[in-house]
């Protein structure tokens, strides 16, 4: 099943795939997670060259995850669908980007002659569990660093940062508007997430004020969900979390109403994947100004809460409305809801808004949604995320010894 997407206003396609003249190399950490895939093969229809830096894992080696990565490819928006013979244009080194020099001893066949143009950091540790704040800082904090003095080590080379629009913690939690800036926190963050994101930019900002170099650019990201068109994800995370919990209570409830704890006015700011990348690599082709730009990626149009519960409550056939508070008779079926959504809780109890005035006006138009009419494509989601969890079902079971 597709859809045509809900965008009203969308016109900077053609910015964002405009063809590079000569042959330059693009280093992307991350390029194998759900945006930074994206960014991959836009970078690719551009006509880059692209070394992917992955992760080392355990679990599954490298020409497996390119084979998935492939295959994931035919599975996207037709912007960002590559032939066969694109493929060549990509490459994978296995790095740890929280070691210094990205913990690479030396360089394989794969590694270009030339310097890099451009340096992508997308990759991310996005484990919201306080337990997890070591693992986020290595990753989120130290990595961002190190591949910024990558950067900086390249002859003439851009450093673009993914970074988080949830940056402002709890200081932007009641309606504050979070613009496109640094800001010091006061009162705290969510989760180690948020938290090492936000110190990662600081840190970026100091680095490149002293040393002058690199040219950088920060892009700030809503929550991110699937394809515009055909709903694919390789992500479970984020808005997911949704969709899993009310899969999980659809078994075991018919007609009930499922009442959940929210301000239904609160805005839920949801931004395609294949959308966000296409405005990022719409801005790369912007000249950098001697300031770091931060670049917050929204919808202009964020869907309320209120009528997010009334969508899904289409798409899984029971009643899920708002409330106020917890309430005093909560069903079991109720808490476990609130159980299994945890996570996303910050989102739920409390309200952000975010300026994009600095990205749109560069890139000459907004994304601006009509949710209300989109059941069917969340309706997409929920169906495109079921045979994501299929795959890691049958490539667990494929591997076990």
């Amino acid at each position: 099943m597709t859809i045509t997407y809900l965008v009203k206003s969308f016109k900077f396609l053609d910015s964002w795939s405009i063809k590079v003249k000569s042959e330059e190399w693009v280093f992307v950490a991350g390029g194998f997670g759900f945006l930074g895939q994206y960014i991959v093969w836009g970078l690719v229809r551009r006509g880059y060259q692209v070394v992917i830096g992955a992760s080392k894992r355990t679990d599954i080696d490298v020409k497996k995850r390119f084979n998935r990565f492939k295959d994931f490819n035919q599975l996207v928006n037709p912007d960002f669908r590559l032939h066969d013979s694109d493929f060549t244009s990509i490459h994978v080194v296995e790095c740890d980007i929280s070691k210094e020099n990205l913990g690479l001893s030396h360089r394989d066949s794969s590694w270009p002659e030339k310097p890099f143009s451009q340096v992508w950091n997308c990759a991310a540790y996005m484990k919201y569990d306080p337990s997890a704040y070591q693992k986020s800082y290595e990753t989120n904090v130290l990595g961002s660093l190190n591949l910024l003095k990558f950067a900086a080590a390249q002859a003439e080379c851009t450093y673009y940062h993914v970074s988080t629009a949830y940056v402002g913690g709890k200081d932007f939690s009641s309606g504050r508007l979070l613009e496109e800036r640094i800001y010091e926190n006061k009162s705290g963050y969510f989760n180690s997430y948020d938290m090492t994101k936000a110190c990662a930019e600081r840190e970026i900002i100091t680095f490149c004020q002293s040393h002058s170099k690199p040219p950088c650019a920060i892009f700030r990201p809503t929550i991110i969900i699937g394809d515009s068109k055909t709903g694919f994800t390789s992500s479970a995370y984020g808005f997911y979390e949704y969709l899993q919990a009310l899969s999980r209570l659809k078994k075991h409830i018919k007609r009930e109403t499922v009442h959940y704890p929210c301000d239904g006015l609160s805005l839920l700011h949801l931004i395609p994947v294949d959308r966000c990348a296409q405005t990022m690599l719409a801005l790369t082709s912007k000249v950098l100004s001697h300031e770091i730009p931060i670049y917050t990626i929204a919808d202009a149009s964020p869907l309320t809460l209120e009528t997010m519960t009334s969508i899904l409550s289409e798409v899984f056939g029971f009643r899920l409305v708002c409330a106020s508070t917890i309430p005093v008779d909560e069903k079991s079926y109720e808490r476990l809801l609130r159980s299994l959504t945890k996570q996303n809780q910050i989102f739920s109890r409390h309200s952000f808004a975010f300026c994009s005035k600095q990205t749109y006006s560069l890139v000459g138009s907004s994304i601006c949604s009509d949710w209300s009419k989109e059941c069917n494509f969340f309706d997409l989601l929920n169906e495109e995320l079921i045979n994501f969890q299929n795959f890691q079902l049958k490539v667990c079971l494929l591997t076990k010894p």
